[in-house]
């Protein structure tokens, strides 16, 4: 794999996906500290990127000498680190959607 290869809409594939994963890291841990309520649940969202990050960086050695595979470490931090990243940017939505509907209007009376 050589980057300068790379074509212009892999290389904002790229991008997006380093975006998505900063915005999923720094959203799960200042609401892990700052959430009033569901302070657990944005804590696992957090701990799940993190603990999967790590165990991706640090298990780096393939299977074997002759074997190209991904090492079964590497794989678990994977699964680790997508489903916290879906799971932070899925809360993170609803949020959103929850502060930006209409509200309904009260009948005065």
């Amino acid at each position: 794999m050589n980057p300068n290869n790379w074509s212009p809409i892999e290389l904002f594939n790229i991008g997006a996906c380093a975006c998505l994963l900063l915005f999923s890291i720094a959203f799960s841990t200042w609401r892990a500290f700052r959430s009033k309520t569901k302070g657990w649940l944005w804590r696992i969202y957090s701990a799940l990127i993190w603990v999967g990050l790590v165990i991706m960086l640090y298990s780096d050695k393939f299977a074997g000498a002759s074997s190209h595979r991904m090492p079964m470490e590497f794989v678990a931090g994977t699964w680790l680190l997508l489903a916290g990243v879906i799971a932070t940017t899925m809360h993170g939505l609803w949020l959103l959607r929850r502060h930006t509907r209409p509200r309904p209007h009260m009948p005065v009376s």
